[in-house]
């Protein structure tokens, strides 16, 4: 049953990423803005999962956290993308995405923690 769980979450993530993704301008300057969505909003998701519903089900953690949360980030995307600027040349664009997409995330779990404490 667990797997299902994950399975579910999973493909409603990453149903949702590819909707983000056709949703986004694609601006000329080849910023990934849907990734950093994804992923930030997967990190919001999953701050309210761990700092506000603790006592849930855990089905209901494996359904959003693993599968929902793990279908709606993307690592992987994150790194070609950044591959792929570093072989472009675009050395300031890679470093603001990475330095942004990080920021962005630690502050909505530094948001989440604050609110907790």
């Amino acid at each position: 049953m667990n797997y299902l769980l994950v399975f579910i979450g999973g493909g409603v993530g990453a149903c949702l990423r590819y909707l983000i993704s056709l949703l986004t301008y694609k601006s000329n300057s080849g910023f990934p803005l849907h990734t950093l969505i994804a992923n930030t909003l997967a990190c919001i998701v999953l701050g309210l999962l761990v700092y506000y519903l603790v006592e849930v089900d855990p089905r209901l953690k494996l359904l959003i956290g693993v599968g929902l949360c793990g279908g709606l980030s993307t690592f992987s995307t994150f790194s070609i993308e950044c591959f792929d600027m570093i072989q472009n040349g675009q050395y300031g664009m890679c470093l603001t995405y990475v330095l942004v997409s990080i920021m962005l995330c630690l502050a909505v779990f530094g948001v989440f923690v604050a609110v907790v404490k």
